[in-house]
């Protein structure tokens, strides 16, 4: 008889963990050892129990669940299975897309997506080494731009917003440090929507980054982003589809 899948869920959310506990009873092969619901605990029983399964939420008090399995990296053991958990899916979905490895969860989940990703772990699907798994993420977080002086490494997070000029003829590109970095000609908006959701444009001349979004004033449509003098106004083509990409309740 083969032994159980050695599970640990870690969540914010007590709610949540009491609801994926109870649908994991629904899997003869999964034990649930142990929960937690902070960082400081969940990095206690991960190192200590060693599981062979982790349920990883991403928006965590502190610090991400990414983050967390970065720091305990060295002290785990490389087969564990990750499966990251999260109701974050602006924020999060193109670096949890890595199938090819381990497996997200969209909360609320339906018990299909549950079944189908324990079913993988049983059968011992898409395995592959923390360091892989890792490795793609940080990857998925960054990307590689033209421009006019060559190829410029940047992390999403890292882009405040972008603005074509009509004096250059192109899109530049402004970073949280005040950097304005002019990019190559030929580069054009859908290439650079096309990086990550978060890049979302708002008028023909401003495409902004989700994250760093204040505010939209509801007669004027400018737009205010967090911690820098931006002031544009929102064109009523893309408001309505930025409204729609938000979920503005």
């Amino acid at each position: 008889m083969n032994e159980p899948i050695k599970t640990i869920i870690v969540d914010d959310d007590p709610v949540s963990i009491a609801k994926l506990s109870d649908d994991l009873k629904n899997f003869s092969g999964i034990k649930v050892l142990e929960t937690a619901t902070s960082i400081e605990k969940a990095r206690k029983i991960v190192i200590d129990m060693q599981p062979d399964l982790l349920f990883l939420d991403i928006e965590m008090p502190g610090m991400t669940g990414i983050d967390l399995l970065q720091e305990i990296q060295p002290e785990i053991h490389p087969d564990m299975r990750i499966v990251f958990y999260t109701a974050h899916d602006k924020y999060f979905r193109n670096a949890m897309l890595i199938s090819d490895f381990d497996y997200y969860l969209l909360k609320p989940y339906l018990p299909e997506e549950l079944s189908a990703a324990v079913k993988r772990i049983q059968a011992k699907e898409g395995k592959a080494t923390i360091e892989q798994l890792l490795h793609k993420i940080i990857r998925e977080k960054r990307f590689v731009i033209q421009t006019v002086t060559g190829i410029k490494s940047l992390m999403h997070d890292d882009v405040v917003f972008f603005e074509f000029l009509k004096k250059t003829d192109c899109w530049h590109v402004i970073l949280s440090d005040n950097q304005h970095i002019q990019l190559r000609p030929t580069i054009r908006s859908k290439e650079i929507l096309a990086i990550t959701p978060n890049f979302i444009q708002i008028n023909k001349k401003n495409i902004i980054n989700f994250v760093h979004l204040s505010e939209i004033e509801n007669k004027t449509l400018k737009c205010k982003l967090k911690g820098h003098p931006f002031d544009e106004e929102v064109s009523p083509r893309y408001y309505k589809k930025m409204k729609g990409l938000l979920d503005v309740l």
